[in-house]
């Protein structure tokens, strides 16, 4: 699944960032069907250990209406850890109000350093 690309939009509902959609590749990575992901924290799959450094950087994508890129260590089901890079898009109104934002993920699991 490496270069698989993971799309989830939230609510900026913090702290707990509600999901409200998920696309296949998501629900194949984290083994998940929609259902059993919707409506719940996106931070569930972030180690519990990173969940506030995570919010705080969701908090400031969105006072600053910008967008976030950031690797982050998520959890599969089985809990085993895997870096995705995020790109965290607000969505907004036309009057400039966030109603969600898009994130957009590439799995970084069989990247491997370069042989030099």
């Amino acid at each position: 699944m490496s270069g698989s690309i993971i799309l989830v939009s939230y609510l900026p509902d913090a702290p707990k960032f509600t999901r409200k959609w998920v696309n296949e590749a998501y629900c194949n990575f984290f083994n998940a069907c929609p259902e059993d992901v919707i409506g719940f924290s996106c931070l569930d799959s972030t180690p519990e250990d990173r969940r506030l450094d995570v919010q705080k950087k969701i908090q400031y994508c969105i006072r600053t209406n910008g967008v976030l890129v950031s690797v982050e260590t998520n959890l599969r089901a089985d809990g085993r850890p895997v870096l995705i890079r995020w790109a965290d898009v607000p969505v907004t109104d036309s009057v400039g109000r966030i109603l969600e934002l898009l994130a957009i993920g590439t799995t970084m699991e069989d990247r491997r350093r370069p042989v030099c």
